[in-house]
């Protein structure tokens, strides 16, 4: 059996035995992410800042982490790589990750990946185009084949959360291959 066939299953079992529809996993996850976006917007939240260039790749970015308490609630991951911008969001509740976002941007065209988590498991993925200088969006729902690469990173930056390293490249080689991990399904055209 496929991969994603074995996690559709399991994610459906899980969902039944848990009492949940996944109407009702979506309407929690989209509460909590709510909440945590409120609170970060009110500067509730403390915050743990990073910066880091990578000389050998040119890339550079800002890790943000946020917490309530000592409870990590939200990393931020914004960097750039020539002439694209990447900025992959991840949102946790009891120490699950149950939301993450990743977008990939060149000028006027965007690409962004929305991916929804019950118990470690994704339940909705979603794909999202937007080219801003025709006002389209293009917008559908995908079989979360990339949802793997997304925790991957995850657990990655939430084992760098206690870095003091500012300035340098906090990644070994290897790290950066994992983060550099193409998410997003489209590509951009460099112009």
């Amino acid at each position: 059996m496929k991969p994603t066939i074995i996690v559709s299953i399991y994610t459906f079992v899980a969902t039944i035995s848990y009492g949940q529809s996944k109407i009702e996993i979506l309407n929690d996850n989209k509460d909590k992410y709510a909440l945590i976006c409120e609170l970060i917007s009110k500067d509730t939240l403390q915050q743990h800042d990073i910066d880091y260039t990578c000389e050998d790749t040119s890339e550079k970015g800002t890790l943000t982490y946020y917490y309530n308490s000592r409870e990590l609630k939200h990393i931020l991951h914004e960097y750039k790589q020539d002439l694209i911008q990447y900025k992959d969001e991840y949102y946790i509740w009891d120490d699950q990750l149950f939301f993450g976002i990743s977008v990939k941007k060149i000028e006027e065209h965007a690409i962004e990946e929305r991916f929804h988590f019950y118990n470690s498991n994704p339940i909705s993925c979603q794909y999202k185009n937007f080219e801003t200088q025709n006002n389209r969006v293009l917008n559908e729902s995908n079989d979360c084949k990339n949802a793997s690469n997304i925790i991957e990173r995850y657990d990655l930056l939430v084992n760098y959360q206690y870095s003091d390293t500012k300035g340098n490249c906090i990644f070994p080689k290897g790290v950066l291959r994992i983060l550099k991990k193409n998410t997003i399904q489209g590509d951009l055209d460099v112009p």
